[in-house]
Protein backbone atom coordinates (compact mmCIF):
# COMPACT_ATOMS: atom_id res chain seq x y z
CA UNK A 1 0.00 0.00 0.00
CA UNK A 2 0.88 3.60 -0.75
CA UNK A 3 2.68 5.49 2.59
CA UNK A 4 2.18 9.38 3.09
CA UNK A 5 5.75 10.09 2.08
CA UNK A 6 4.57 8.19 -1.26
CA UNK A 7 1.73 9.96 -1.75
CA UNK A 8 3.17 13.62 -1.32
CA UNK A 9 6.28 12.55 -3.42
CA UNK A 10 4.05 11.32 -6.15
CA UNK A 11 1.94 14.49 -6.40
CA UNK A 12 5.30 16.43 -6.36
CA UNK A 13 6.47 14.43 -9.54
CA UNK A 14 2.90 15.46 -11.02
CA UNK A 15 2.91 18.68 -10.14
CA UNK A 16 -0.45 17.95 -8.51
CA UNK A 17 -2.04 19.65 -5.16
CA UNK A 18 -4.01 17.65 -2.84
CA UNK A 19 -7.40 19.20 -4.00
CA UNK A 20 -5.79 17.80 -7.72
CA UNK A 21 -5.08 14.67 -6.34
CA UNK A 22 -9.03 14.47 -4.44
CA UNK A 23 -10.58 15.01 -7.87
CA UNK A 24 -8.11 12.74 -9.79
CA UNK A 25 -9.10 9.59 -6.92
CA UNK A 26 -12.71 11.04 -6.11
CA UNK A 27 -12.53 11.45 -2.76
CA UNK A 28 -12.49 14.36 -0.56
CA UNK A 29 -10.01 16.71 0.00
CA UNK A 30 -9.95 16.18 3.81
CA UNK A 31 -9.09 12.51 3.35
CA UNK A 32 -6.27 13.22 1.21
CA UNK A 33 -5.13 15.95 3.95
CA UNK A 34 -5.47 13.76 6.76
CA UNK A 35 -3.73 10.70 5.32
CA UNK A 36 -0.50 12.69 4.54
CA UNK A 37 0.14 14.14 7.81
CA UNK A 38 -0.46 10.55 9.50
CA UNK A 39 -3.69 11.91 10.98
CA UNK A 40 -5.78 9.08 9.59
CA UNK A 41 -5.15 5.54 9.54
CA UNK A 42 -6.52 5.52 5.71
CA UNK A 43 -7.04 2.11 4.46
CA UNK A 44 -9.63 0.60 1.77
CA UNK A 45 -11.38 1.69 -1.05
CA UNK A 46 -9.96 5.59 -0.90
CA UNK A 47 -5.97 4.01 -0.62
CA UNK A 48 -7.03 2.09 -3.67
CA UNK A 49 -8.36 5.08 -5.57
CA UNK A 50 -5.35 7.03 -4.37
CA UNK A 51 -2.79 4.92 -5.79
CA UNK A 52 -5.04 4.30 -9.24
CA UNK A 53 -5.48 7.88 -9.51
CA UNK A 54 -1.38 8.81 -9.42
CA UNK A 55 -0.73 5.38 -11.54
CA UNK A 56 -3.16 7.07 -14.30
CA UNK A 57 -1.09 10.39 -13.95
CA UNK A 58 2.16 8.90 -14.65
CA UNK A 59 3.79 7.47 -11.47
CA UNK A 60 4.73 4.06 -10.32
CA UNK A 61 4.95 3.19 -6.71
CA UNK A 62 8.28 1.61 -5.24
CA UNK A 63 7.50 -1.21 -3.26
CA UNK A 64 9.40 -1.07 0.16
CA UNK A 65 10.01 -5.01 0.36
CA UNK A 66 10.96 -4.25 -3.18
CA UNK A 67 14.86 -4.12 -4.30
CA UNK A 68 14.78 -0.86 -5.15
CA UNK A 69 13.15 0.60 -1.79
CA UNK A 70 10.08 2.37 -0.99
CA UNK A 71 9.80 5.44 -3.31
CA UNK A 72 7.89 6.85 -6.42
CA UNK A 73 9.40 7.59 -10.13
CA UNK A 74 7.25 8.83 -13.46
CA UNK A 75 6.46 5.63 -15.26
CA UNK A 76 7.84 4.95 -18.52
CA UNK A 77 5.84 5.23 -21.70
CA UNK A 78 3.95 2.69 -23.27
CA UNK A 79 4.91 1.50 -26.89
Amino acid sequence: MISPRQCKAARALLGWTQADLAEAAKIPLDTISRFENGKSDTRGNALIEIQKALRRGGVKLLNAEGSEGEGVRIASAKA
